[in-house]
């Protein structure tokens, strides 16, 4: 499990309804001190491969681009470039 604050401009609880309405993907709020301030992502088990990883990132991309966060494609194409290489 993984704790995220996003960036300024994306507010948590929308970006928790839009990954599962839109992507089906599952993930949580932030808890105790963060509470309220990000997102929890799993990703242990059956979670934790490729395909998994790639829509989470794409998702997380597309709706950041959305919301007018920059660099967002480049820094999704790193991220699976590394998870290629230790997967």
């Amino acid at each position: 499990m993984s704790s995220v604050r996003p960036p300024k401009g994306i507010d948590p609880k929308d970006l928790i309804k839009r990954l599962r309405e839109e992507h089906n993907i599952s993930v949580a709020g932030t808890l105790g001190p963060m509470r309220g301030q990000g997102i929890r992502i799993g990703h242990m088990g059956t979670q934790a491969d490729r395909e998994n990883l790639e829509a989470m990132l794409t998702a997380l991309a597309g709706y950041a681009a959305k919301a007018g966060v920059k660099g967002t494609k480049d820094a999704v194409d790193r991220a699976v470039q590394m998870a290629a290489k230790v997967g």
